[in-house]
This record gives structure tokens, C-alpha cells and sequence, in this order.
């Protein structure tokens, strides 16, 4: 929970001098907002300690950039906001910081959100589509990809190869329907016709699976098993159709590359700087197949520490509702609010 701090209704000291509300900051955790005369948010921050932390701006002695020292010349205010935990500041601080993008905070210049694919799992005869939020606990969620456009190629694979559904009517067997031009095609069994039994439609939904969690030996292995019946039942068309569904699937898990045997979920940064630029790159492995990677370019970020470079993209990454929080996350260096992230992910993946 967060609460803000009030005085009188509101967090002000009217024309006081900043001096002197640094005397009444509470020695808690939470968020800072310095404003301009004119109430504008010059940067956002937040703090274990809130009276520490502000207070340092100030101090004769502080070695601040150049960049700091203008946005400190420009305080008139500052609004408090107090977490119970550092963990909150951290989340409370990525959220404030993405809204009104202060001018004095070091800024991503791309503001994304990485697309899933949604699995619906909660129907009757399940589809998979493509989505930016994950904000159905009932549905099953692969993903992130690095782009739509990665995205959109796992779909056209599943479309290609499990007879999936596709269309958005509501199927709930009590009524049958024409099947689409997919059936004719073979990419869909069409469940709309009402004909088609849920355990059957089932198997579908499981080699999907299969298919994107990376197991690609155990739905191999299913495949071949569905072949050699067929062959016994003299279903010699249908067992050369799998035969062949096998081989292109082969080609496609060749061309996917395996960097953990574990068959983990992993993201792996790196931190890159010349000159005024900096370049974060995030590897996204999932069940130990490269899925993609992704870049983050940074802007006004010369005199910003490695430290507080990388806390940006960290932040980015994996404080919003929707994020994605994989089993393990590689660093190029030890992050000092490595803590306080630590803590704030944990209890996102309780509750999840």
C-alpha cells in the first residue's frame, strides 16, 4: 500500500524554501517527485530512505552531473509518496516515471510492450491469437516475443501445421455451423460443425502446447505413435500426411537455436556504451530455445551511471502488470537495487 504524505490536505509547503521542507521528510521508503515553480515534475526518484535520499541532493558536498545540478537549481517543491517497502518504490517509481516522462529522468526512447500468444484454454475448443496484456488468469500465455512480427510467425506456424481454430464464435456444442475455407484447406478440424468430440479437439490444444513450450521430442514421438496406428489401420493417406507434418516440423525446431539443455526460461542482458550512446540487449530464452532478442536505446544517458542504465530496462522489463517474469535473469554486472527487484518479483509470481 502507498499513502501520500499531507500536510494540511497537501503535500506543501507554499512559498516556503526547499530547505527548509527537507527538515519534515520521513525516514521511510518511498517516492520523491521534485516540481518547478510553476508545479512541473522534474524528475521522479525513489529511496529506501526518503529523508537520506532527498536530502542528498542538496548536501554542499554531493558530486552530482551537470545534469543534476540544473534539474537541483530549478526545485521549488517536492511531493512524497510512501511505500511500506522498497520493493513498492521501485514498481511506484517505473509507473510515475513512464506517465509523465519528467525531464530530468533518463528516458528509454522506445515505450513498447511485447506481444504473447494466448492460448484460451478457459473454452470449450480453445484458440490462439495474438495479445499485448495478459489479463486473463483462466488463459495460458506464450511469450514474450522480441516483435509482433515473431509473434505472428508462431501463429502462422501453428496455423500451418495444428488444426487449430481460428474464428471468434462462441462454440459451446449446441449448435452446429458451415464450416470455413480452413477446413477445406485441412487447417482446422472445425469444432463448428459440431461433430467434432472435445477429447479429439483436446489433442490439438496438447500438441499446441507441446509445439510452444519447446518439447519438441515428447510431440515428435506423439506424432509417430499417430502414424504407425494409422498405418496399421491402413490409413496410408492419412499416416503419409503426418509423416510429412512430421518432417516440416523437424525443420522447424532445426532452425530454432537451443542454448540451455535445461529447458528453461532465461532473459540475458547486456549493457553497451561509446561515446554518448547506450545500448541495452535483452536475449529472451524460453524452454531453452532463443525465442528473439530485443534492444533498448537510451537517450541523454552520457552522464547516467551503468547502474541506473540498466535499472531502466530492468524496470521496463518487469514491473508492469503484464510482465513476464522468467525462472532466472542474467546480469552483465551486479545491479545495486538488485534487492529491492528481487523482492518486488517475487511477490508478483505469488500472486500469479
Amino acid at each position: 500500500m502507498t499513502k501520500q504524505v499531507q500536510e494540511s490536505g497537501k503535500v506543501s509547503w507554499g512559498d516556503a524554501p526547499i530547505r527548509e521542507k527537507l527538515q519534515h521528510l520521513p525516514d521511510a521508503p518511498g517516492v520523491y517527485q521534485f516540481r518547478s515553480v510553476v508545479g512541473d515534475i522534474l524528475y521522479i526518484g525513489k529511496a529506501k530512505s526518503l529523508r537520506q535520499r532527498v536530502r542528498s541532493y542538496f548536501q554542499p558536498s554531493a558530486n552530482h552531473t551537470l545534469r543534476i545540478q540544473i534539474m537541483v537549481s530549478l526545485v521549488h517543491d517536492v511531493t512524497l509518496i510512501i511505500t511500506d517497502t522498497e520493493a513498492e518504490a521501485l514498481i511506484l517509481e517505473e509507473q510515475l516515471i513512464k506517465s509523465h516522462r519528467p525531464r530530468y529522468n533518463v528516458l528509454l526512447k522506445d515505450d513498447k510492450s511485447y506481444p504473447f500468444c494466448k492460448l484460451t484454454v478457459n473454452e470449450r475448443y480453445p484458440r490462439l491469437f495474438l495479445v499485448r496484456e495478459k489479463h486473463d488468469p483462466k488463459a495460458e500465455y506464450y511469450g514474450p516475443y522480441p516483435s509482433v512480427k515473431d509473434a505472428r510467425q508462431v501463429l502462422r506456424v501453428v496455423s500451418r501445421y495444428f488444426p487449430l481454430r481460428t474464428s471468434k464464435m462462441v462454440l459451446d456444442g449446441t449448435k452446429a455451423y458451415r464450416p470455413c475455407l480452413n477446413f477445406q484447406l485441412r487447417r482446422c478440424i472445425a469444432p463448428c460443425r459440431g461433430t467434432v468430440e472435445v477429447s479429439e479437439y483436446q489433442q490439438v490444444v496438447n500438441h499446441v502446447r507441446m509445439f510452444l513450450r519447446g518439447r519438441d521430442k515428447e510431440l515428435m514421438g506423439d506424432f509417430e505413435t499417430d502414424m504407425q496406428e494409422a498405418s496399421e489401420r491402413l490409413e496410408f493417406e492419412r499416416a503419409a500426411a503426418i509423416r510429412d507434418q512430421i518432417q516440416s516440423l523437424k525443420r522447424v525446431f532445426e532452425r530454432q537455436m537451443v542454448l540451455s539443455t535445461k529447458g528453461e526460461d532465461q532473459d540475458v542482458l547486456n549493457l553497451y556504451r561509446e561515446g554518448e550512446s547506450s545500448v541495452v540487449q535483452v536475449l529472451f530464452i524460453r524452454n531453452g530455445r532463443l525465442l528473439g532478442s530485443d534492444f533498448f536505446y537510451e537517450s541523454g544517458s552520457s552522464e547516467a551511471s551503468e547502474d541506473n542504465l540498466l535499472g531502466l530496462v530492468l524496470n521496463r522489463l518487469y514491473t508492469g502488470e503484464s510482465a513476464h517474469i522468467p525462472r532466472e535473469i542474467l546480469l552483465p554486472f551486479s545491479y545495486s537495487d538488485q534487492e529491492a527487484l528481487v523482492e518486488a518479483l517475487n511477490k508478483r509470481a505469488e500472486r500469479r
